[in-house]
């Protein structure tokens, strides 16, 4: 039972990352162990989160992120990603629309049931600069 007077972040234990909870007029999702992320009840369809970049790159180290469903919309920013502050990834459907960094490159993406893995050419290419932090909102 989660008692719930507005949306945010709380504490709880035994939660995994990228667990969802759907049940009559709450929607929770977990962006990190232990945590939930309690949605208003007007906000059920999309989940943000932001994940901070760890310098890896390539097909063999892609970026991960498990959002808990199989996303229709995402749209990574990069908070601060060294040189590429602003740039943005934006999928739809499982296809990259649009990729603008200062450096360009090509993105390889593939989505899942829940999960979404993209990899390019270079650390700030794949939107995983070390100690960048780049955060996203996905929709169902």
């Amino acid at each position: 039972t989660i008692k719930l007077g507005f949306g945010g972040y709380c504490a709880c234990e035994g939660i995994t990352a990228g667990q969802t909870i759907d049940s009559e007029g709450i929607t929770a999702y977990s962006p990190l162990d232990g945590w939930l992320e309690i949605k208003d009840p007007w906000a059920r369809g999309y989940v943000t989160g932001e994940y901070t970049g760890d310098g890896t790159y390539g097909a063999d180290n892609p970026t991960v992120i498990d959002v808990g469903f199989r996303p229709e919309c995402l749209i990574i920013g990069a908070e601060s990603a060294n040189s590429a502050t602003g740039a943005v990834f934006v999928l739809l459907n499982g296809v990259n629309l649009s990729y603008s960094l200062p450096n360009g490159g090509a993105v390889n993406v593939s989505v899942n049931e829940s999960q979404i893995l993209f990899y390019g050419n270079s650390a700030s290419g794949q939107m995983n600069a070390s100690g960048s932090v780049y955060r996203y909102i996905a929709w169902r």
